[in-house]
């Protein structure tokens, strides 16, 4: 890994990608939608600033998150503080890349909702996550 790699997402960062990269309305329906299909525990790979965990959470699912990003997972963690006590117990969240994340824990639903996903690990990635749950829903913009 090299250090631009290492630190790509800095404070500033974080910071930005919280404005810029917002989940709109419809997104965030279609991820409750699809979790009141399957039901919790979920598990999202990528949950950066909790634009997809919070309201999961909100709706009443356990989420467990994993995000590489130690400043984005800071973001969610203020975030966390303004949400209710009940359903803070709801939320785990782990520093990890995915790739590298494991788990003994079985899920109903693990969700890759990101783009920042390296094509190369996909196919490991899905490999390992079909080990913890039968149901995955990837979401990915690949760019040219």
């Amino acid at each position: 890994m090299t250090a631009m790699q290492k630190h790509y997402y800095d404070e500033f960062t974080a910071a930005v990608y919280e404005q810029e990269y917002s989940v709109s309305a419809k997104e965030t329906l279609f991820y409750i939608n699809i979790a009141e299909q399957t039901g919790g525990p979920i598990l999202e790979l990528g949950c950066g600033t909790g634009a997809i965990l919070l309201p999961l959470v909100e709706k009443g699912f356990t989420v467990v998150g994993v995000d590489s990003s130690e400043f984005m997972l800071n973001v969610l963690k203020r975030k966390i503080e303004r949400v209710n006590n009940k359903n803070k117990l709801k939320i785990t969240l782990f520093k990890s890349r995915m790739e590298d994340f494991e788990t003994s824990h079985q899920f109903n639903l693990i969700i890759i909702a990101n783009k920042g996903v390296n094509q190369d690990n996909m196919k490991r990635i899905i490999v390992e996550a079909k080990t913890i749950s039968n149901n995955l829903l990837v979401n990915l913009f690949i760019g040219s």
